[in-house]
Formats: C-alpha cells, sequence, structure tokens
C-alpha cells in the first residue's frame, strides 16, 4: 500500500490531472446551477382555470332555475380561478402599474358576480370584483411568496381559456398548463450546463495523459 501511494503522488501527471478534475468540478457544479436558477424568475404569477361547473348539469334544469336580480340565466356556470405566486419573492402592491388592478378576461365571457375568494395566507382578503366588461379585478395587493388565491365566478356561459393584463412590473405571468414546458427548459439548461462540465473534465483529463 505504501508503494502504490508512492506512485500516486510520484506520478505527477496523474495527480495533477486529478487536482483537475476536482477543481473542474468545483467551479462547475456552481455554474451549473445558476444556469438553472438564471432561468427560474424571482417574480413569477401563475395563473389557471381550474374549473367550470355547470349549475343545471348535463340533463337540463329539471324545473331548477338560477337567476341574477331576477333575471333567469339561460346557461348558468360557475368558473374557478387560480391565481399562484411561484416565484422566491413576494409581489408587493407597487408592482401593480400605477395601483391598477390585475384584469382578468375569462376569454370574452362576462362573470355576472364573485361568489367566494379563498387566501391561502393569513391577512388580509384581497379585494376581487366584476368591472362593466365583466372582467374579474384583482386590486392591487401583496402577494406573498408561493401564496394562492382562488377565486369563483358566476357567468351565463360555459369558459375554456383566461387571460391576465400585463399590470404587474417586472412579473412573469405565466399559465399553469405551460409549467410542464418551464421544467422542460429548466432541464434542458441544467443537461447543458452538466454537459459542459463534462466535456471539461475530459479533456483536461486527456490532456494530462497524453503528454
Amino acid at each position: 500500500m505504501v508503494t502504490l501511494a508512492g506512485e500516486w503522488y510520484g506520478d505527477s501527471g496523474t495527480f495533477w490531472a486529478a487536482a483537475a478534475v476536482v477543481a473542474t468540478l468545483i467551479v462547475g457544479i456552481p455554474a451549473a446551477w445558476a444556469a438553472v436558477r438564471a432561468v427560474t424568475p424571482k417574480l413569477r404569477l401563475e395563473y389557471e382555470l381550474q374549473s367550470t361547473t355547470d349549475l343545471l348539469g348535463r340533463h337540463g334544469s329539471n324545473g331548477l332555475a338560477v337567476t341574477h336580480n331576477g333575471a333567469p340565466l339561460a346557461s348558468p356556470h360557475v368558473a374557478y380561478i387560480v391565481l399562484t405566486n411561484d416565484g422566491r419573492k413576494d409581489i408587493v402592491s407597487s408592482m401593480f402599474h400605477n395601483l391598477d388592478p390585475l384584469t382578468i378576461d375569462l376569454g370574452g365571457v362576462p362573470a355576472i358576480g364573485v361568489l367566494d375568494v379563498k387566501w391561502s395566507f393569513v391577512g388580509s382578503l384581497p379585494a376581487v370584483s366584476i368591472d362593466a366588461a365583466g372582467k374579474i379585478n384583482l386590486a392591487a395587493c401583496h402577494l406573498p411568496s408561493k401564496s394562492k388565491v382562488e377565486i369563483s365566478v358566476v357567468l351565463d356561459s360555459d369558459v375554456n381559456q383566461i387571460s391576465l393584463s400585463p399590470t404587474l412590473v417586472d412579473v412573469k405571468l405565466r399559465e399553469t398548463a405551460t409549467i410542464s414546458e418551464s421544467l422542460n427548459s429548466r432541464i434542458h439548461a441544467l443537461v447543458n450546463a452538466l454537459s459542459a462540465v463534462i466535456v471539461l473534465i475530459a479533456a483536461v483529463i486527456l490532456d494530462q495523459f497524453w503528454k
């Protein structure tokens, strides 16, 4: 065992090749992690049309009726919208441009009224209202990181898409349905960074042993 150790340290080429590998790993792994963090925004709001419910069911009203201000609704539905601050930092009210509300458009289908608002964080419930165009307005507020706002609204039609107004400053808006695409981009960035590290390690080793 002593002889082997002597051969190891005596072979300067092998020793320095191993040292170069260690040094490359020390530099390369943090660089790979930094590359992944770079594609992960600190400020990001995810939104999702989670589901819709037909209040009269598929088989018709069966004598039941849903009215709003005394007027019957032909196709009453409830839409459930979820907003999640999935970023690494809080979204604060000053990030709402001119303190304008965040507007949620239900694909052109006007909402009639807010049925319920649920808040996953301890604190004042964010103010939610319906404007004259039937769009949902979330007033400027503080949305802590990883907090969630669940909004349910009544409308007189089914809906299958939503969009948000670009009211927030320096905050990335992303529909939850595209999360898998974002995850793929992160994995791709990590694979590319690690591949670069591996290529660099191989180059160092080959350079040392071929001398």
